[in-house]
């Protein structure tokens, strides 16, 4: 794919495009210290971090698929039985070894691209700024990362819906209106 012809000026915002800005709220770019700025996502980077999103619930719904398939174990022969019976049972039991390892496999497969998919989304969703934050905060506490995560998506991201009511312009979604929301856990 070629890649797109930029305008190299388009001039001022109208002031329709300026209102419109000033009433969705458009987020300023976000300080961590005086150096590190996050700016906040472009259209193309949210297109990124929706793809992204889409191949971790894609992914994460496979994984769980994956997790609830059940290998039956072979029914233990009765020790009494002949031995070409229990040669059998010890052929399954190598058979039901070699499943589960597959198994097992393709677990971890799974696992490991909703690891790249969620890399993706952060880069994302950080843009430029992505290597800088994920050093600073490297040796940081775990909670001051965990809050910043919520705030900074708080600040970037639209408000969620909740029991399928959106907070900003209280539509109601009829499938998850009244419902609890789903864990994520």
């Amino acid at each position: 794919m070629a890649p797109r012809k930029r305008l190299v000026s388009t001039g001022p915002f109208s002031e329709r495009l300026l209102k419109l800005q000033l009433e969705t709220g458009v987020s300023e770019p976000y300080k961590i210290t005086s150096d590190l700025v996050v700016e906040p996502p472009t259209k193309a980077r949210g297109t990124a971090m929706s793809e992204a999103a889409t191949r971790m619930g894609i992914l994460q719904a496979l994984l769980s698929q994956a997790i609830n398939q059940s290998i039956p174990r072979p029914a233990r022969p009765d020790y009494t039985a002949p031995l070409d019976e229990q040669d059998a049972y010890a052929k399954a039991v190598e058979q039901w070894a070699a499943e589960v390892e597959r198994h097992d496999e393709t677990t971890n497969a799974v696992a490991g691209k909703i690891g790249e998919a969620e890399l993706e989304y952060n880069r994302a969703f950080f843009g430029d700024a992505y290597d800088d934050v994920m050093a600073f905060f490297e040796d940081k506490p775990q909670k001051l990362w965990d809050a910043f995560v919520v705030d900074i998506k708080t600040d970037f991201l639209p408000p969620q819906p909740e029991n399928g009511i959106c907070p900003t312009c209280g539509h109601t979604d009829d499938e998850t209106a009244g419902k609890a929301p789903e864990s994520s856990i």
